[in-house]
């Protein structure tokens, strides 16, 4: 299934989502301190974030955070 939302992570840490149907920004606040390396949609619709700053964000396809966010240990690819 094609999500109805597109996401970019910035070198400043920021995801910016768009809704794909409208072709508008959706307002978000900043998810990361650093670089966003890497992103997903997982089955349920929600985006999985990653960035250098070693953190991992979930997001729902509004941009508003479902969790928590968890600090990794380890490196994040």
């Amino acid at each position: 299934m094609k999500s109805p939302t597109l996401a970019v992570g910035t070198a400043k840490g920021a995801v910016v989502f768009f809704n794909r149907k409208s072709n508008r920004k959706i307002p978000t606040v900043s998810k990361h301190g650093k670089k966003i390396t890497s992103g997903d949609w997982n089955q349920e619709g929600n985006l999985i974030t990653a960035s250098e700053d070693k953190i991992l964000t979930v997001s729902n396809m509004q941009g508003d955070t479902l969790h928590e966010s968890f600090i990794c240990k380890g490196e994040i690819y």
